[in-house]
């Protein structure tokens, strides 16, 4: 007589238990990558829309400003508050004087070459361009000149301009992005866990 090949209750239970405690260890890290890649990519979205303003201004030898607005996301065409960064942005070229100082709307014409929609994870993006970065030192706008120099705020020249990104758990999970422009306006970022400098 044969008898069923199989696995006991008690080998089941033992094989489940083994999977239990490397599932609790492993999720940590497994978050951690999941979440670090998410950040890496939302900051590559801001870095791909910042050289695509400045190649443009460059290219048609004209200004370029990048704003966040609601736009990409089907809201109007134009700027939002200087806080509101994570919400999505636009970079487009301005048609008016008014329009190159103050960044703000592109209603009356301006073409939109960039519509980025919101941050997915409630992540957030803010704006800094001093040393300490608090809401005060936010900027509403940065405007590319034909020649690529990067202004914000129609500041030109300033030492600090920068993006900060984190995720929606803060640096206790992985560590933030800052995407900084030189004086010349060229873009790069590098990791950080300050955010609250630049």
């Amino acid at each position: 007589m044969k008898h069923a090949k199989g696995f006991t209750l008690i080998e089941t239970l033992v094989v489940l238990a083994i999977v239990a405690i490397l599932a609790r260890y492993a999720y940590p890290s497994y978050q951690k990558l999941i979440r670090g890649s998410r950040l890496s990519g939302q900051s590559t979205l801001v870095l791909t829309s910042l050289y695509q303003a400045r190649s443009e201004a460059i290219r048609r030898v004209k200004y370029v400003t990048v704003c966040p607005s609601d736009y990409g996301n089907g809201g109007t065409l134009s700027c939002t508050a200087k806080s509101t960064w994570a919400n999505g942005w636009i970079a487009f070229i301005p048609t008016t004087a008014n329009q190159v100082s103050s960044g703000w709307g592109t209603a009356t014409g301006g073409e939109v070459l960039v519509a980025q929609g919101k941050l997915a994870n409630s992540n957030t993006l803010t704006s800094c361009r001093a040393a300490s970065c608090t809401a005060t030192n936010a900027f509403g706008y940065l405007t590319y000149d034909p020649n690529g120099i990067a202004t914000v705020d129609s500041a030109p020249n300033l030492p600090y301009m920068c993006f900060l990104l984190f995720d929606s758990k803060g640096t206790a999970v992985v560590n933030g992005i800052e995407v900084q422009m030189s004086i010349t306006g060229r873009p790069a970022s590098r990791t950080t866990t300050s955010t609250t400098s630049c």
